[in-house]
């Protein structure tokens, strides 16, 4: 039986798809711990005269995903979708929670159904045995939004900043071809 308004995700990926279906066997498989985090993915420099340039290229979002009792058959399942999906780069399709439980809370209305290319961050395989009566395993992942296959590459920003009337404003634009091509306003007079 199900808890109400906790977390059961589901992980798809391949063709078919394959599906990992946490609680489908034991209802404890809940996620123990959501945790989202909304970051800016940018570059400063500064330069010698005191001038910084920021390259905004775009918000990211992640979703770490911790659980603490999961069987083990259901930690091999996540092995063998990390070894031969996920720890490749490949996109795999990640909903917090399958059963559709939990709606009124924030992290399944804002983000239950956008993680359809997620992306596995981890780099490395790491379990953790939690109780020395039965088996069963930790796990955390952490994934993020990644790009579709037909995406575009957005167009992002730089900012060149010093003293007024020096402040220059451009942007880079990443076109079909690959090429980068900075636009922007020249400065009236050097400093």
């Amino acid at each position: 039986m199900a808890i109400a308004t906790a977390f059961y995700p589901s992980i798809s990926y391949g063709s078919g798809p394959t599906l990992i279906n946490f609680g489908a066997s034991e209802p404890r498989e809940v996620a123990s711990m959501i945790e989202i985090n909304e970051a800016t993915i940018r570059k400063q420099n500064v330069a010698e005269d005191g001038t910084t340039e920021t390259l905004f290229v775009r918000f990211e979002t992640q979703v770490r995903v911790s659980f603490q009792f999961l069987t083990k058959a259901t930690i091999d399942a996540i092995r063998t979708w990390w070894r031969t999906h996920a720890a490749l780069g490949l996109a795999s399709g990640l909903k917090l929670d399958r059963l559709d439980t939990s709606a009124g809370q924030l992290e399944y209305d804002t983000y239950n159904t956008f993680f359809s290319t997620a992306e596995l961050v981890d780099v490395q395989w790491q379990p953790r045995r939690t109780t020395p009566r039965g088996i069963h395993y930790a796990l955390s992942l952490t994934f993020r939004q990644g790009t579709p296959p037909s995406f575009t590459p957005r167009v992002g920003s730089l900012w060149v900043t010093g003293y007024a009337p020096t402040v220059l404003q451009g942007s880079v634009r990443t076109p079909a071809t690959g090429a980068l091509v900075l636009t922007g306003i020249a400065p009236t007079r050097t400093p």
